[in-house]
């Protein structure tokens, strides 16, 4: 499997207001894209840790969701 990706910024920002996030999981054969809020809290640690979360799995259900929350809030602690 061959793919290429990138992310950018809105004409108006610059690229570390980018909060998109994408994650390629040759392994699993799935390719995942999360649209970042760039104007949110940490939007960048959320879409990251979704995608990855997705192209490992190939799941993201309510169970999955909260759990993940709990690592997102792990992380934005440990950044703060």
């Amino acid at each position: 499997m061959k793919v290429r990706a990138f992310i950018t910024h809105k004409k108006a920002e610059s690229f570390s207001d980018c909060q998109d996030r994408f994650c390629i999981s040759e392994q699993h054969r799935r390719l995942a894209v999360s649209d970042g809020i760039s104007q949110s809290v940490f939007s960048n640690y959320w879409a990251e840790i979704l995608v990855n979360y997705y192209a490992e799995t190939g799941l993201c259900s309510e169970n999955d969701r909260v759990r993940l929350c709990d690592e997102w809030l792990k992380r934005v602690r440990k950044d703060t």
